[in-house]
């Protein structure tokens, strides 16, 4: 699936328009439009574009609820979205960096094993192998990672509202890969930038709302 960025913050709006306003809602999503990343580097250092910070303060100005929590991956334009989003809902909330959300992620157990390998395999061979179930040097399974996620995000001690994870494709991408059983890397299922799945708890199951979709996520 191809999308611009303005279609992305539509898609993200669509999603979280489909999950009940009475409970815990996680908005788990990838971070604003940023610029390209060279080749054989990990990019951390790579800023949004001035238009990725205009279109996440206007995501949190078209929000349909209020941000109660945010949460980051420690990388720079994760952290930059997260603070023009709150910007845009007239927020001050505090962005907690997290481990978990990037740099390494919860995919990653050893990050400098799993770096050189990302360099060896190049990015789709890389996450490739990860969603096929293939052992990657410096990497959990899928399973394992999902599960750090998900205990996380439907912690029960949540108040009800609006709870924002701002991530990278990587870490959204396997959770999306994982619990549609994708076993293959697939570039129209890869999240866009600014596109988020939403997520909560209904009768002690956890249900997702991506791509226009509502169903509860499944473990292989």
């Amino acid at each position: 699936m191809e999308l611009n960025i303005d279609q992305a913050r539509e898609m993200t709006l669509n999603n979280l328009a489909l999950a009940p306003k009475d409970r815990a809602v996680t908005l788990l999503m990838r971070h604003s439009l940023r610029y390209e990343i060279k080749d054989e580097t990990f990019g951390n250092e790579v800023p949004l574009k001035p238009e990725g910070r205009v279109a996440a303060k206007q995501l949190g100005e078209d929000l349909d609820r209020p941000i109660l929590t945010v949460f980051s991956s420690p990388v720079g334009r994760c952290l930059d979205t997260a603070k023009h989003m709150l910007e845009g809902q007239g927020k001050s909330h505090p962005v907690l960096e997290d481990e978990r959300l990037g740099d390494p992620g919860a995919y990653i157990l050893k990050g400098g094993e799993a770096g050189k390998e990302y360099m060896r395999l190049g990015h789709h061979e890389f996450f490739g192998q990860q969603m096929a179930g293939k052992p990657v040097k410096g990497t959990r399974t899928l399973a394992q990672g999902s599960k750090i996620l998900l205990d996380w995000v439907t912690e029960p001690t949540k108040a009800p509202g609006l709870h924002l994870k701002v991530t990278h494709d990587a870490i959204l991408g396997l959770l999306v890969a994982h619990f549609i059983g994708l076993n293959a890397f697939s570039d129209p299922h890869w999240p866009k930038m600014l596109e988020g799945m939403a997520l909560w708890s209904e009768e002690g199951k956890v249900v997702y709302a991506w791509r226009g979709v509502v169903g509860l996520l499944r473990v292989r």
